[in-house]
């Protein structure tokens, strides 16, 4: 049986359709695309250690919301220089 490296993992996020989600060791951030965390979602926020110490997060710019315009996946470890 071959075992998944993954499975030893402290945080436990599956991808979901509509969500970016952004890790560096053990804490996570899951936002919609346009960077906000709303509670009524309860798979976003900022986690630590699988605990939500996050749960609502949104930035304005001069009072308004940012239009998202593009994004991409890159791999946590990777260097775009």
């Amino acid at each position: 049986m071959i075992r998944d490296p993954n499975d030893d993992d402290l945080i436990k996020i599956r991808p979901r359709f509509g969500t970016v989600q952004i890790s560096r060791g053990r804490t996570v951030f899951v936002s919609e695309f346009d960077g906000n965390a709303k509670p009524e979602f309860p798979l976003e926020g900022l986690y630590v250690y699988e605990t939500r110490l996050l749960s609502r997060y949104s930035w304005l710019l001069n009072g308004k919301q940012p239009e998202f315009s593009c994004g991409s996946n890159l791999n946590q470890a990777s260097w775009m220089g």
